[in-house]
């Protein structure tokens, strides 16, 4: 079965492209997400007030489940986007790296 995404995830993250989270993290936010149209998921963070919208697509074979996260934000033209993977099958954990088009890089981690 597919990973759901639909709900609130915590994502926490930092601007250091290490293969980790650092501890504590530069940044802790929430997002919700909603199933739109395709399998692709719609979110948005709701402990800021930041426009930005984020689609999410979900790929999932025998060998893992692999999620990807493209951020927009129309008014400041700001892009990102995330590569991640489910942590092991059954949990709500997933791991990746992000990059944004003026060159920040990190690692975050969303979870339920």
């Amino acid at each position: 079965m597919a990973l759901d995404l639909q709900g609130t995830w915590v994502l926490t993250g930092d601007f250091t492209l290490d293969g980790k989270v650092s501890d504590p993290p530069d940044q802790t936010l929430r997002l919700e997400f909603s199933l739109g149209q395709n399998g692709e998921f719609h979110g948005h963070y709701t402990t800021i007030s930041d426009p930005s919208q984020f689609v999410a697509r979900v790929f999932s074979s025998i060998r893992g489940t692999a999620i990807s996260i493209v951020q927009t934000n129309q008014e400041t033209e700001y892009y990102a986007t995330f590569s991640s993977y489910l942590v092991l099958p059954d949990t709500n954990m997933i791991q990746g790296a992000w990059v944004d088009l003026e060159g920040r890089a990190g690692n975050f981690q969303l979870a339920r």
